[in-house]
């Protein structure tokens, strides 16, 4: 066993490097911005969680900014449906609450949009028309609808 060449290896332990074309910032300043990523793509995780989609991987220089501005424009949005809903002061409504199991907390972005992607159009047959009707909006997805200023759909579409 070659102890110079573990004990060599051991101080770079914990250590990781960042290659960038970036000159206006400071060493310090990249490893900070880079180390705030996690936050877009957890984000986006969140917001295309419900997309039920695959994990994408991206080689080209254009998918691989793409990807990055579909993340930050999904951690914008994140962020604008946060916002509104903090400012409206609303609450999560639920049996679980409302029975005391759980206390009460802000109703936040994704409990919302969870509940507002189980909103359905259905079509409806009747005699030789096809009209859509929507299901039923939950509280919560009305709630965050009224927060960002949009209309309700109506119930036949």
């Amino acid at each position: 066993m070659n102890q110079q060449a573990i004990d060599e290896q051991a101080k770079k332990d914990g250590f990781f490097g960042i290659i960038t074309n970036v000159k206006n910032m400071t060493a310090k300043e990249i490893v900070f911005n880079y180390k705030q990523l996690w936050k877009i793509e957890d984000s986006f995780g969140e917001l295309k969680g419900s997309l039920k989609s695959r994990p994408m991987f991206h080689w080209t220089d254009e998918r691989i900014i793409g990807h990055l501005v579909v993340c930050f424009l999904a951690y914008l949005c994140e962020a604008h449906m946060t916002k509104a809903l903090r400012e409206q002061n609303d609450n999560l409504q639920s049996k679980a609450i409302e029975g005391k199991i759980i206390k009460t907390r802000p109703l936040t972005a994704i409990m919302a949009m969870e509940e507002l992607n189980t909103v359905l159009a259905i079509p409806v047959k009747i005699k030789s028309q096809t009209i859509w009707v929507r299901t039923d909006i939950p509280s919560n997805a009305q709630n965050l609808l009224k927060a960002m200023n949009m209309r309700i759909p109506p119930k036949i579409l």
